[in-house]
């Protein structure tokens, strides 16, 4: 073979390994950004799913907040009007009392001797209390103060009951049962009631302002929330006046 031959050979060689490394170069190259692409592109769907999710979870918790805040709107308006029903049961009892010559006297329906219709207003004045005071005592008072019963009957539908408890013991009230059926006491209720030993009595008494009770159980078994104020005379404090209401109901409103 001639020497020409050997070097064309030789060159052939060498440009044919400079061929196959400059391929496998490019083709490492390829797979190297193949790698590369698909780490970013996983990188991108992760932090995709992320920012989505965050975002989701952003815009339920905005809502979420937007609701809670809407509701606790709604309950502070429904329990200002429950409060304003109150103070407007106790600014009537204070009016009656302080202006008796505005009013003719009235008989309200007894527990003791009565059968008290669902949302009635009655009076009761325990047999305790009137063995203490004697028969008929504050009969006056109770005539003149008795006017409250139409007021009391009145009231919205979602108050359980609506009252006004003396400082004389005596109560006037009005109940609304649960079926909507006749009143039901308990002969403890007829023996001793006196409202002014009621947790709710003490409360605006003392605290001489409108106020709301903590929830608690009823003689009906139901849970209640009652607000008071209290009511005067030309002498000072002369009662509490109040509504019970369902909570359960206070928030459904």
């Amino acid at each position: 073979m001639s020497l020409r031959h050997r070097i064309f050979l030789l060159l052939l060689a060498v440009g044919l390994a400079s061929f196959i490394i400059a391929g496998a170069v490019s083709l490492a190259g390829m797979y190297a950004i193949r790698e590369n692409i698909d780490k970013t592109g996983a990188l991108l769907a992760d932090n995709t799913a992320s920012f989505t999710e965050n975002f989701a979870e952003m815009q339920v918790k905005r809502r979420l907040s937007a609701d809670a805040a809407a509701t606790a709107k709604l309950i502070r308006h429904e329990m200002k009007t429950t409060m304003d029903d109150a103070r407007y049961i106790a600014e009537l009892m204070s009016k009656m009392l302080k202006n008796p010559e505005l009013y003719h006297p009235r008989r309200l329906p007894d527990p003791h001797t009565d059968v008290i219709p669902s949302g009635k207003a009655y009076v009761n004045f325990s047999r305790e209390l009137v063995r203490q005071y004697g028969a008929g005592a504050y009969a006056s008072e109770i005539a003149l103060v008795s006017n409250i019963a139409d007021d009391l009957e009145l009231m919205p539908e979602w108050y359980t009951a609506a009252f006004a408890g003396s400082v004389h013991g005596y109560l006037i009230a009005m109940d609304v049962t649960p079926d909507k059926s006749a009143k039901q006491f308990s002969p403890a209720f007829l023996e001793s009631y006196d409202p002014r030993k009621m947790g709710w009595y003490k409360l605006a008494a003392d605290g001489n302002k409108p106020a709301f009770t903590g929830i608690y159980t009823d003689t009906n078994g139901a849970r209640c929330l009652t607000c008071v104020a209290p009511y005067y005379d030309a002498a000072g404090l002369a009662g509490v006046a109040g509504v019970d209401c369902n909570p359960e109901t206070l928030f459904r409103l």
